[in-house]
């Protein structure tokens, strides 16, 4: 099972581990606000989200994991109820790279986490 530890920090430079651990407080999730995790294939976002919903869950917070096909019919219905963690793919000309960008500003509290490709 992934987790944060085992998320492999060198050879993903791109990746502040500062901010992870930072996240992995989840006070972003107990705020109610989202958080876009942003990159092109294989950088770890997947690995990431499930790592921070992981730590939700260790901090009692609800957390659910869904495929892309559902991801509109979750957004409809958890927007301005909830907090979101979504990763999604996307190609980069310099490289690449991982983002973690706060994302609108719902209230209350469930981590998500969908795999959209754009």
């Amino acid at each position: 099972m992934r987790n944060l530890d085992g998320f492999d920090f060198a050879a993903q430079p791109s990746v502040d581990p500062r901010q992870i651990r930072e996240l992995a407080t989840c006070r972003w999730v107990a705020n109610g606000e989202s958080l876009l995790l942003l990159g092109p294939p294989g950088v770890g976002k997947s690995h990431l989200a499930i790592g921070l919903g992981r730590e939700a869950i260790r901090q009692d917070h609800s957390v659910l994991f869904v495929a892309a096909h559902l991801f509109f019919q979750l957004v409809s219905r958890r927007y301005e109820r909830g907090a979101m963690l979504v990763t999604a793919t996307a190609r980069s000309a310099n490289g690449a790279r991982c983002s973690a960008i706060p994302w609108w500003p719902p209230p209350s509290s469930i981590a998500c986490s969908t795999t959209a490709t754009s």
